[in-house]
């Protein structure tokens, strides 16, 4: 996978300029994301360590693809032997079977 910091410019380089180029993030909102994640990954190592359970949720539908990607990357790296990080999937909205199944995936 891409880094991060590495997919807004290459979006930027669509001829068209539909969503995907206008929700592309700018280097700025990157480093504010990898900040984020990283702040986090510490949080979650803590949580693992001691044997609790982390839940992330997001409070407004528009922060929720950032926090669907911190906790698949989180997921990922820490739930290996013990599940301590969770994500939340918001069963009124449209898309969240698919996203749940994917997730399952």
């Amino acid at each position: 996978a891409l880094p991060l910091e590495s997919m807004g410019p290459l979006v930027k380089t669509c001829r068209s300029h539909g969503p995907l180029y206008r929700a592309a993030l700018n280097q700025d909102e990157c480093i504010a994301l990898e900040s984020m994640i990283a702040r986090l990954d510490t949080i979650a190592a803590r949580a693992a360590s001691l044997d609790v359970r982390l839940m992330i949720d997001a409070e407004h539908t528009y922060f929720q693809p950032a926090i669907d990607h911190a906790v698949l990357r989180l997921s990922r790296k820490h739930n290996k032997s013990y599940p301590c990080v969770f994500g939340t999937y918001q069963a009124y909205l449209r898309d969240s079977h698919a996203k749940l199944t994917l997730d399952l995936d």
